[in-house]
């Protein structure tokens, strides 16, 4: 069996990367209502596209705490923490605050908050918040944050695709000049990835995004294709207050042939309780090229939650668990045995994630404890086990039979052990032995959650 353990931030950020430098072009536009009717609900396609079609934009601070576009700018600005550990772009207008232009979904998705569209741009004690925030669920925990916005043109729940205008680029937010005034509109845009909701993710690099430029009915990768000094490859690359002409007007953005490429929604995986685990398997996807198993808790007051957050614990390691395209099974650990549990499957390929599949319930739990030697026996050739096995040692799982091995010594050495089922009797006869030989034999229990702890093995000489 492979599986793998929970992908990490700097895994999910390649795979962004990946999609992003995909050629697109000549693609149908996106932007008539009633193109965006025909299409079926919970479309989803990577958010790869940048969010502003506007001559007058610039950027403004790219990076976090650990890695930035310009470290302190010239006009006192410290990009070093502006997003204090969180990855984040900062697109700010050239025109300041009375120039607001629009800001558009980067990938399709479902709407999956909003803010009150009418908080205040400033407050009085200077850093109001992030003001009137649009999140857009994109499939498989991943989502995109469009943050300051002066107004909001969409509600949660809706059908959103690239090109679809979600607001206004805003103040909302932002701290107060001294007279009282936002310093100017921008906005804060991030993707955030292993959660699927705002702050209960982590955020992840945003190294590239498509775009249009110009006339052109062709997208281009940016920034390299922005034809800034030193094509640089990467945003953290461009320098701090850089103006960027993204006038596209979204002539190249992806209509519904581009998302109507992602997966159909997979069917539910089957799910096996074990030990503090579960054992998860599916029927491969043609055209996958990664699956990811999401893991939920039920707590009573709480409802379904993720088990924990990336985001807030770094030693995280269930939730969600990725898993190669040649895979079709692996094992969510680090679970508490005795706990409801729920879990579901998303499929993944060139455009993006698939909606996830229906919950599957599972309940872990704990191994049954060993079976207790009652009598070991032998003969010529033939060794005879009988064991018991109470009820009460199950730990709340049921009886599918016991498993038991052999193997003997020869030369000194212990062979392979050689294993076979039993139905739910306790004893069983192993014959065709050889004489005189050392033979040693164990047994376990085989219940609905899985195996249990072997019987420490026994040995005995035949006759």
């Amino acid at each position: 069996m492979q599986y793998f353990a929970a992908a990490t931030r700097t895994r999910m950020a390649g795979v962004l990367v990946a999609c992003a430098a995909l050629v697109v072009s000549g693609l149908q536009l996106a932007s008539a209502p009633d193109a965006a009717a025909r299409l079926a609900p919970k479309t989803y396609s990577d958010p790869i596209w940048f969010p502003v079609h506007d001559m007058t934009t610039r950027l403004g601070c790219v990076g976090n705490l650990y890695g930035n576009n310009n470290g302190q700018t010239g006009s006192g600005q410290a990009c070093a923490t502006d997003h204090k550990g969180y990855w984040g772009m900062n697109i700010t207008s050239l025109g300041g605050v009375a120039d607001n232009p629009g800001v558009y979904a980067a990938g399709a998705g479902i709407v999956q908050s909003v803010t009150d569209p009418i908080e205040p741009a400033c407050g009085p004690d200077g850093e109001h918040g992030d003001g009137n925030t649009v999140v857009v669920e994109h499939g498989g925990g991943v989502v995109s944050v469009y943050e300051h916005l002066k107004t909001i043109n969409v509600t949660a729940g809706q059908q959103v695709y690239a090109n679809t205008l979600l607001g206004l680029m805003g103040a909302s937010g932002q701290p107060c000049q001294g007279d009282g005034n936002p310093v100017n509109a921008y906005l804060n845009f991030q993707i955030r990835v292993m959660g699927g909701a705002y702050l209960t993710a982590t955020t992840t690099q945003i190294r590239a995004l498509r775009g249009c430029t110009g006339a052109s009915t062709s997208s281009a990768l940016w920034p390299a294709g922005l034809g800034l000094p030193g094509a640089p490859k990467v945003w953290s690359d461009v320098p701090y207050d850089t103006q960027l002409d993204t006038s596209g007007q979204g002539r190249c953005y992806p209509g519904p042939s581009w998302v109507d490429g992602t997966p159909n929604q997979p069917a539910r995986p089957a799910v096996r309780a074990g030990d503090g685990r579960v054992t998860v398997a599916w029927t491969a996807v043609t055209g996958a090229n990664r699956y990811l198993v999401q893991a939920e808790l039920y707590s009573k007051t709480r409802g379904w939650v993720a088990p924990c957050s990336p985001y807030q614990d770094k030693g995280c390691t269930v939730g969600y668990t990725g898993v190669r395209s040649t895979a079709h099974r692996t094992s969510v650990t680090g679970l508490t045995n005795g706990r409801d549990y729920r879990i579901r499957l998303s499929v993944h390929n060139r455009t993006g994630w698939s909606p996830a599949s229906r919950w599957v319930a599972v309940t872990p739990q704990a191994a049954p404890d060993a079976p207790t030697l009652h009598r070991l026996t032998s003969g010529r050739h033939a060794v005879a086990l009988s064991w018991t096995l109470l009820t009460n040692d199950l730990n709340g799982a049921t009886l599918r039979g016991f498993q038991v091995g052999i193997d003997h010594l020869r030369g000194g050495q212990w062979t392979r052990f050689v294993f076979d089922r039993t139905g739910d009797t306790n004893h069983y006869l192993w014959t065709g032995l050889a004489r005189h030989t050392t033979y040693r034999v164990l047994v376990r229990a085989v219940t609905t959650t899985g195996y249990g702890y072997w019987m420490h093995a026994q040995s005995i000489r035949t006759t």
